[in-house]
């Protein structure tokens, strides 16, 4: 039994075994095999058809001429359909290439000369070589003397990759043989650090071509310069502000709102919106800028990288205040009370400070925030505490809180007056027994305040007993208990409130007689 194919490379086949041997296959079994009928593992062959000539006889096919630097392409006379040969060249200048699948490869000389080229093809497995075929000669000279130089630029970028026949990455010089027809194809959209660029046209020796024309083709009847020209892309960037329009805008591209801009491609442009915008006989204050996800839409100064047609508006609102303490019906704070003022302020800008005023009679003004103001909303304020280098401010049922910022730009001020006032005299009250069982009798006082109605005082109460043995428990508080009152003695109780000129006393005689029997 024969086994045939018309095909040449490597063939995987299986074989029966019976009686110690391999039947039926021509070329024979290259190893022995172990006797007996049974399925081996399968075993390579080589086969060569008939007619097939292995390769080496006939020389490789290529340029017969070239210049020194130029990549020059052989090809060796072999056949392989399965692709599993390899092949090496001799380029006859004193080097050889590696062994490579493939039966085309290049090479480029160093030095004129006429040199041999020859190739040779192998199994991979070691079952033949060709040895090597018989040679091509090529005749290789100075770029001088066989070629004119192109060279290639482009602009307003470099680096752009350029097809045909000639081709290189700009800007680049290369040799080209006399005479050669000559193709150069500039690609239609480069993106160059980024930043995308689209081609306009060529130059060729000066002259421009025609837009829009990417191919360029011309004869090398001497040195030739082609440049490829693009321009980059462009965005549009409008920069709007609300809901007022007018408002200057710093930075790149500055303008007045509501502008427009034509921007490169992947260009950082860099804005700022002022913080404070006059309008419509009122004071806004920025908000934020929208148009991006991206944005920090707060911050006043923005970088945004311009990569498509893009809008951003700054955004303002107009900024007011309201005072919420003091402020109402009836209020009376009471000299040497601490309060806290309060007021609520939107759209002010970060940064600015606000002043925190007295105000009575709405010309007489006492500042309680000091001179650098307070970013807060809120200001602790001890009423009838002196404020340097400025005169004390009297009692009085017409005084207002004013808050402002912006120098007086954006401002608010207590809708209803309230008043302050000092204790005008104290009562003191008593004895009295608030607990069962017991005979301690407790004292109170009353304020009379130049202001308002009058009240218990429950704080800063200075208490003394006379004499002394009628012993005091408590004297700081609004209330005072003492030792029970002896049946024939006179005492008296005596509340001090406030300090100073400022303070106020008021007392309390007391003589209890024995009951009657």
């Amino acid at each position: 039994m024969r086994k045939s194919t018309f095909l040449a490379g490597l063939v995987v086949v299986g074989a029966l075994l019976s009686s110690g041997s391999a039947m039926g296959w021509n070329p024979p079994v290259l190893r022995s095999l172990a006797s007996g009928d049974q399925a081996v593992p399968p075993v390579v062959y080589e086969i060569s058809p008939l007619g097939y000539t292995l390769p080496g006889a006939g020389a490789p096919s290529g340029p017969s001429e070239g210049f020194v630097g130029e990549k020059l392409t052989f090809k060796a006379k072999g056949y392989d359909p399965l692709e599993a040969h390899e092949y090496q060249f001799d380029w006859g200048d004193g080097t050889r290439g590696s062994w490579r699948s493939k039966d085309r490869q290049s090479h480029a000389y160093d030095r004129p000369g006429t040199f041999e080229v020859r190739a040779r093809e192998r199994c991979p497995l070691g079952l033949f070589d060709t040895g090597w075929s018989k040679p091509r000669k090529v005749k290789i000279q100075t770029a001088a003397d066989a070629a004119y130089m192109l060279t290639v630029s482009s602009r307003p970028v470099t680096g752009i990759a350029i097809g045909g026949s000639a081709p290189g990455q700009t800007n680049y010089i290369a040799p080209v043989r006399k005479e050669t027809a000559v193709t150069l194809s500039a690609p239609a959209l480069v993106t160059v650090k980024k930043a995308q660029h689209t081609f306009q046209h060529w130059v060729l020796g000066g002259v421009p071509q025609p837009a829009g024309q990417a191919a360029l083709a011309f004869d090398m009847d001497g040195p030739r310069e082609a440049e490829a020209v693009y321009a980059p892309v462009t965005w549009a960037l409008n920069v709007r502000s609300s809901p007022m329009a007018g408002v200057p805008i710093a930075g790149v591209p500055a303008g007045l709102t509501d502008y427009s801009s034509d921007v490169p491609d992947h260009t950082r442009v860099t804005l700022t919106a002022p913080p404070i915008v006059h309008a419509d006989q009122a004071v806004y204050g920025f908000v934020e800028w929208t148009g991006l996800p991206k944005l920090k839409g707060t911050s006043l100064k923005q970088r945004v990288r311009i990569q498509s047609d893009t809008t951003l508006t700054a955004n303002y609102g107009p900024i007011e205040m309201a005072v919420n303490y003091p402020n109402g019906p009836g209020i009376v704070i009471e000299r040497g009370a601490k309060v806290e003022v309060l007021w609520d302020v939107v759209n002010l800008p970060r940064g600015n400070p606000m002043v925190v005023e007295l105000v009575k009679g709405g010309t007489q003004t006492w500042t309680l925030s000091g001179s650098k103001g307070t970013k807060k909303n809120r200001l602790k304020w001890t009423v009838g505490k002196a404020i340097k280098n400025t005169p004390p401010y009297p009692d009085g049922d017409d005084y207002t809180i004013r808050v402002s910022a912006l120098g007086g730009a954006v401002w608010a001020e207590s809708e209803e007056p309230f008043a302050i006032a000092g204790v005008d005299s104290l009562s003191v009250i008593g004895p009295f027994i608030l607990e069962a069982g017991t005979d301690a009798p407790q004292y109170a006082c009353t304020a009379h305040y130049n202001f308002g109605p009058d009240r218990d005082v429950t704080y800063e109460v200075q208490w003394r007993t006379d004499p002394k043995e009628y012993a005091s428990i408590q004297k700081k508080t609004g209330r005072l208990t003492t030792s029970p009152v002896p049946w024939g003695q006179t005492c008296s109780v005596t509340a001090t409130y406030g300090k100073g000129e400022q303070s106020v006393t008021g007392s309390l005689e007391i003589s209890l007689a024995p009951p009657e029997e």
